[in-house]
């Protein structure tokens, strides 16, 4: 504008532009000082509509005491925090009302960070599937973007209670949790709502626990522990008595580290199959020094013999070296459990799966457990037996051919892998192959390369059906000769395990709808 003559009769209208150009550049500057109730006045109405959505609901619940806890079942990455930013999706400033956190590695457990009453579990637009939470007193918790829901509306949870499974669902550009704090419902930081309640929001579970936790003292969620388990009249699922009492010191062990609900159902079903919950003083013929809940050997890996024979030491040290399994969630549970006591026969505790779940749900008065877990370690035959460690049904002889168009222009180790997965996978996915416009030279263009393409990969199905996918391809990467594999925005690499990636603008550049497999020349 300047230096630019015009006429005088249209000076006066240039100025007044002038002074509206002017007013919204210092609005712009002035917003992030403002805050957000100036916020609602001047940006657009869909950030309105957002904050809208992330309201609770109104009921009035009886007020929930007890521990706060952070929401995360491992270590995990502290991402955007409480306040204006410029929102990575739709690229302008707005408020973000809570915090991002995401889990290493991704897609875990995600549990409540005190108890309280489910008020919301579904799809909620840009939240993704959602879970919203009354704890009474004024107090609402709400967990964004999960990739599957473990809880229904009007359940009473603990702290700790497994809600669901990481997820990058909605307005999400990669796999996280947005978890938001209401008081008397206005939101407010997580991390210093969190810090009134003695919890450090750091990147670190143990400083995320309260402190009662990291001591043992005493129960996080308000669970029957060693100390203070009144048997039941009854037998649940044919245990009873001391054998119920340990069982509560498993839990308890569990929960003080921490620890989602499969992995201490883990827990209780290694117990019953190595001692069937019973504190034995004894070992056997293949293991003449084993002793405890959990037949622990004395090559010093378990502690001392008192140790060893402590319920709740024993849990804990099982607890400590089944969750450096690599990737153990996503193992069927006798498999966990194998990898942890090294049995001679992997399948040993597949029997007791069923009893440990009972038992759990029984003394944790949770009767939806059996519902919540059902989802965990399921998959095909040959998943199962690369677990185990006892080859794959077909590789060894190349698995059938598909009939796929998918198939033509592939080399020999890409063939491979797309007749082995459709094998593993009957009917649950499409498939793409060679592509000579691909951008991945070595990849599709070179016949090296697959595409596992997701059905509704959207939903918590479609999710946990790639995430399957990815799972037995790293499980088998020797046997199929995997190069590198790319899923919901992470590169997983043999020698590297799982890096995220940048932004690439759109779910199918960001691998969002499908796995993409590279896999090695044949012969190299």
């Amino acid at each position: 504008m300047i230096g630019v003559r015009r006429p005088a009769q249209k000076r006066r209208k240039g100025k007044g532009l002038l002074i509206a150009v002017g007013v919204l550049v210092a609005l712009f500057f002035l917003l992030p000082v403002l805050g957000a109730s100036m916020l609602l006045m001047v940006i657009p109405t869909t950030t309105t509509t957002v904050l809208a959505q992330c309201s609770g609901s109104s009921t009035s619940y009886a007020p929930v005491s007890g521990d706060v806890r952070i929401p995360m079942t491992s270590d995990y990455e502290v991402g955007s925090g409480f306040g204006m930013r410029f929102h990575p999706i739709y690229h302008y400033t707005r408020m973000h009302n809570g915090v991002d956190i995401s889990l290493r590695p991704s897609y875990g457990p995600i549990v409540a960070a005190m108890g309280g009453t489910i008020t919301r579990a579904s799809d909620n637009g840009q939240a993704g599937l959602n879970v919203d939470i009354d704890h009474g007193n004024g107090v609402e918790t709400r967990y964004m973007h999960l990739s599957r829901i473990d809880v229904t509306v009007g359940q009473r949870v603990t702290a700790g209670q497994q809600l669901g499974l990481e997820g990058s669902t909605g307005a999400s550009t990669a796999p996280h949790l947005h978890w938001s704090v209401r008081v008397n419902g206005a939101y407010v930081d997580p991390v210093a709502w969190a810090s009134q309640h003695g919890i450090k929001v750091n990147g670190k579970l143990a400083d995320g626990l309260p402190a009662a936790s990291s001591t043992g003292s005493s129960s996080s969620s308000s669970l029957p522990t060693a100390d203070t388990l009144a048997a039941p009249t009854s037998p649940v699922a044919g245990y009873s008595g001391e054998q119920l009492t340990n069982a509560a010191a498993v839990i308890k062990a569990g929960r003080d580290l921490g620890l989602d609900d499969w992995t201490i159902t883990v827990g209780v079903m290694t117990a019953m199959g190595e001692s069937s919950l019973k504190n034995l003083d004894r070992g056997d013929a293949v293991g003449p020094d084993s002793r405890g809940l959990f037949q622990q050997r004395d090559n010093g890996a378990w502690g001392s013999y008192a140790d060893r024979m402590n319920p709740y030491t024993a849990a804990t040290n099982f607890f400590r070296a089944l969750t450096q399994v690599k990737d153990y969630r996503t193992l069927q549970p006798t498999i966990a459990a194998h990898k942890t006591q090294i049995n001679a026969d992997p399948w040993h505790y597949e029997t007791y799966w069923d009893s440990a779940t009972a038992v759990v749900a029984a003394l944790t008065n949770n009767p939806g457990l059996a519902s919540s877990l059902a989802n965990y370690g399921t998959g095909c035959d040959s998943t199962l037996s690369a677990q185990a460690g006892i080859g794959v049904p077909g590789l060894s002889t190349n698995c059938a051919p598909t009939g796929l168009p998918a198939e033509s222009g592939l080399q020999s180790t890409a063939l491979n892998y797309l007749r082995c997965t459709a094998t593993a996978f009957p009917s649950t996915f499409t498939y793409g192959g060679y592509r000579a416009s691909a951008i991945d030279k070595q990849g599709h263009p070179a016949g090296l390369a697959i595409d596992v393409m997701v059905p509704n990969y959207h939903s918590s199905d479609g999710i946990a059906k790639g995430q399957q996918a990815a799972q037995w391809t790293i499980d088998n990467y020797q046997a199929l000769n995997v190069k590198y594999l790319i899923w919901r925005q992470q590169q997983w690499t043999p020698s590297g395990g799982w890096k995220s990636m940048a932004d690439r603008g759109s779910d199918t550049q960001n691998h969002m709808d499908h796995v993409h497999v590279t896999l090695n020349p044949p012969n190299s």
